[in-house]
This record gives structure tokens, C-alpha cells and sequence, in this order.
């Protein structure tokens, strides 16, 4: 293969939950129009719809890497590489991972010199969205995911846009000409239809991806935030809040309150981001602070609501957490059974190293007497 290399970076929040799961879904129709998408290693999980973390995890496994051993990291992409190009019928190779897009100049410079060993060109393909609107979208992500407690306005006065600052590196590395950048509110309708005609690959007969990973409503966010800041275990409310989210039509009230004083503060922090991502927006697209949806339902007041209004919400966690309870119940069932037959193999082990050690210890000392005196006489030291 010496093709192209198509990294899609991201943003956060522009869809590309549903761009990974129709290119998993998509494998094979892909292939066979020349295009490979390494496998990743939750591809069972985007197949079903869920969230992932793309299929860039041999990039970013270099990337670890690199920073303490750069021979041995070099030497395992080349090879990991090499798998990617051997079919010879395929002339692009795609990697998507959110992650990219906070990749370092240094690591991407030499991330391009391995692969300009492999593919003629590479293709950055971002996404980036309205500011106010990827704020409250990462909020609830952070609610969601992070354990966040704060209220929007509290988390929207810190809140940082993370396009200028990918773009940046990813030019500085590999040039403007190869950055292709969307705006996500004029192609969310078809967003996966949108990356593959990016890419030069067509749409026919590909399989359009439903919503994946779908936001928050404003009384989830509040059942969400209260129940974060009750301090239990994390990774395990992440885990009830993802089944539910997947499992619970989205219904009620979309958004949180927006104070009209958040998105003001929004803009104050952004102003430069606004000029720099829109000289690189194609066409009429222009980045905005915030979208006329969020505009027309922004507040004058900082005052939040913080009462739930969506009783269902309550009945539809505990419906989550019983699952997320039996599965963990299986999980641990499966780990005491791996648990018990290692424990079976030691004793084995143990019993027959216990064997040897009697088997050894019960030879006749005579014949230990006998080997000794024959071993003189071999010597010459003993009768003949």
C-alpha cells in the first residue's frame, strides 16, 4: 500500500462516536473499495452502537512509548505498519481516535517521518463545533463521565475550546494543505456521509450510523450531579450512566440553563480561536460562540434549576445499576473460576515438585555407597 494515511483527530463532541461505529460496521464494504480501517480494541462495542476509543491504539501505544524507549516504540509501529499495508488491493488505511487531537508537535513529527515510510500522503480530517454548544455538550460529558458536580455556569467560566490549539500542532507538523476541516452543526444530519466524501471514498451502499453516545438532558444532568457528588466509586457510576444513556430514550428538557453571562464569558476567552478556526472553515461555514438554538434559550439570569422534573429518570438508573450489578456479579463469578483453576494448577505443581523431593530422598543409600566406590575405582583410587 503506498497510499494514504487518514487520521481523523476529533473534536471532542462532533460526532465522532458515530463516525467510529459506522467504520466498524463498515469494514468490510470499506475494504473492499480499497480502504482498510484496523481493527480496534473495543470494535464489539462500537458495533453495538456504544462509545469507544476509536481504533488508533497502536499510535497511541508509540506514543507511551516513545518517551522512554524511542528504539523499541519505533520498531513496534514499523511492524504494526507493515500489517496495515500488506494488502496490496488497498491504497488508504484510516485511524480515528479523539485522542490524536492532543497529540505534541514532537510526537507527530515523528509519527510523519514512519509513516511517509508506508504512504504517499496523509489527510487530517477535525471537526469542530459552536463554542457554547461544545461546552454544554462536554459538560455533560464530564457530568456523565468524570464525576463532575459543578452547574454549567460554574464549569462554563473555565471551559477551553480545544480547536485552535489541535489545529496549530497538526499544521505546524504536517502542513496546512493537508488539514480538512468541518463545521459539525452544517453536517451532523450526515456526518458519515460527510468524512467519507472528505476522504474521496464513496457513500453508496455504506450503512448510515444511528445517534451514538447521546447527550445528557437537563434533568439526567441533575440526577447525574447529585449522584457524583455522593462520592461513590467512579468508574462504576460511569458504567450505570453509559448503560443508561444507551439503554433510556433521550425525553424532556435538552439543555441545561445557560446563562446569557456564560456564553458572554465564552466569547471573552475565545476571541482568537473564533478568527484562526474560521480562516480554515470551507466555504459559508463560520464558527460561532454559540448556535441560534442556544442563543434563543439562554437566560438573563445565573440562577440554575436544580429540581428534577423527569421522575422516570430515577426508575431508569435503577433499572441500570441492577444491570451493571448482575453483570459485575458475572464478571466476578468468571474471575474467581480463572481464580480457582490457577489455584488447582499451583497445587498440582506444588504436589508433584513435593513427589520429586520423596522419589530423590528415597534412593537406597547403599546404592549411593555402591556409585561412590565405582567412581574410585574409575578414578584409580580405589581396588581393582
Amino acid at each position: 500500500m503506498a497510499g494514504k494515511l487518514v487520521l481523523h483527530i476529533g473534536s471532542t463532541k462532533t460526532g465522532t462516536s458515530a463516525i467510529q461505529s459506522a467504520l466498524t460496521r463498515n469494514r468490510d464494504a470499506l475494504l473492499a473499495r480499497g480502504v482498510a480501517v484496523p481493527p480496534g480494541r473495543s470494535d464489539e462495542k462500537a458495533a453495538e452502537g456504544r462509545v469507544t476509543g476509536g481504533n488508533g491504539w497502536m499510535l497511541h501505544v508509540f506514543k507511551s512509548r516513545f518517551q522512554k524507549q524511542p528504539p523499541v516504540a519505533v520498531k513496534r509501529l514499523n511492524a504494526r505498519l507493515q500489517q496495515v499495508v500488506a494488502d496490496t488491493t488497498c491504497d488508504t488505511a484510516i485511524f480515528s481516535s479523539e485522542a490524536l487531537g492532543g497529540y505534541d508537535a514532537a510526537t507527530l513529527s515523528e509519527l510523519k517521518s514512519i509513516a511517509e515510510q508506508y504512504f504517499d500522503r496523509v489527510q487530517i480530517v477535525y471537526f469542530v463545533r459552536h463554542l457554547t454548544d461544545h461546552a454544554i455538550s462536554r459538560y455533560g460529558e464530564y457530568v456523565k463521565r468524570r464525576g463532575m458536580t459543578k452547574t454549567f455556569p460554574e464549569f462554563a467560566s473555565t471551559y477551553e475550546a480545544p480547536f485552535k490549539a489541535a489545529l496549530e500542532t497538526y499544521e505546524t507538523v504536517f502542513g496546512r494543505e493537508a488539514m480538512t476541516c468541518h463545521l459539525y452543526e452544517d453536517v451532523r444530519d450526515r456526518i458519515f456521509e460527510t468524512f467519507l466524501e472528505t476522504i474521496d471514498v464513496s457513500i453508496d451502499g455504506v450503512e448510515i450510523p444511528k445517534s451514538v453516545n447521546r447527550s445528557l438532558t437537563a434533568d439526567e444532568i441533575e440526577v447525574f450531579r447529585m449522584i457524583n457528588a455522593k462520592n461513590y466509586d467512579r468508574v462504576q457510576i460511569a458504567k450505570i450512566i453509559e448503560d443508561f444513556t444507551f439503554n433510556t430514550p433521550k425525553s424532556g428538557r435538552r439543555y441545561p440553563d445557560i446563562p446569557k453571562a456564560s456564553i458572554a464569558a465564552i466569547e471573552k476567552n475565545h476571541e482568537e480561536d473564533l478568527v484562526f478556526v474560521n480562516e480554515r472553515l470551507p466555504g459559508p461555514s463560520r464558527l460561532r460562540v454559540a448556535s441560534d438554538e442556544i442563543l434563543a434559550i439562554a437566560s438573563d439570569t445565573d440562577e440554575t434549576v436544580k429540581t428534577v422534573r423527569d421522575p422516570d429518570i430515577l426508575l431508569g438508573v435503577l433499572e441500570s445499576t441492577l444491570r451493571m450489578s448482575d453483570i459485575r456479579v458475572e464478571e466476578m463469578k468468571a474471575k474467581l473460576k480463572k481464580s480457582e483453576a490457577a489455584r488447582r494448577k499451583a497445587a498440582k505443581t506444588k504436589a508433584a515438585r513435593r513427589r520429586a523431593v520423596r522419589a530423590k530422598a528415597a534412593i537406597p543409600k547403599t546404592l549411593s555407597a555402591a556409585l561412590k566406590s565405582r567412581i574410585k575405582q574409575l578414578l584409580g583410587g580405589g581396588k581393582a
